[in-house]
Parts: structure tokens; C-alpha cells; sequence
């Protein structure tokens, strides 16, 4: 999808002529994309480009962070915890009573 965007922006930039030569263009687009770095033209549409684009990087790698930081920080399934009102729990005295009197 991030290259996609990069050769959408670049080829804009080429066609409104912000850049009169493609591969300018693909470089700026691409580190505009990806490091949030700006346009050197200053044209308007390059700067609303920018912007897009900073708005694009800033949500693709947040959703990257989530993503990673959820896989870490996710819980243990409930179904493999075991039941600590359970007779046998780690909780339960010698036979099987509780330390709270029950």
C-alpha cells in the first residue's frame, strides 16, 4: 500500500510539475512518505501534498506500534487460567481446605 501512495504522490508531483524530472520526484515523494520530511517545492499543491502524506505516515506507523505493542501485551487465553475456587488450587491447604476457612 506504501508504494502505491509514494508512486501516486511522485507521479503528481512529476505531472503538476513540481518537479520537472520523475525521479525528483520519486525520491521527495518517498521520503516525504516514509520519514515525514518535506517537499523542497513551494508550490501549494506540493504543500498540501506534504501534508497528506505526513498524515498518511504518521497513521500507517502508529498502526504498526499498536499492532506490535498489542501482540506483546496480549493477555493469556481465560480458558487455560485455572479456576482458583477450584479444589486443588494452588491456594488450597493440605486436604483441600481453604486458607480462609471455607
Amino acid at each position: 500500500m506504501t508504494a502505491v501512495v509514494v508512486l501516486a504522490a511522485s507521479q503528481l508531483l512529476y505531472a503538476f510539475e513540481a518537479h520537472t524530472d520523475y525521479g525528483t520526484a520519486l525520491h521527495e515523494a518517498a521520503l516525504a512518505t516514509v520519514t515525514g520530511s518535506g517537499i523542497t517545492t513551494d508550490d501549494p499543491f506540493s504543500k498540501v501534498l506534504q501534508v497528506v502524506l505526513a498524515v498518511y505516515s504518521v497513521a500507517v506507523f502508529a498502526t504498526l506500534a499498536g499492532s506490535l505493542g498489542a501482540y506483546f501485551l496480549r493477555g493469556q487465553d481465560p480458558a487455560a487460567r485455572p479456576d482458583p475456587r477450584a479444589p486443588g488450587s494452588p491456594g488450597d491447604g493440605p486436604a483441600g481446605e481453604r486458607g480462609d476457612g471455607r
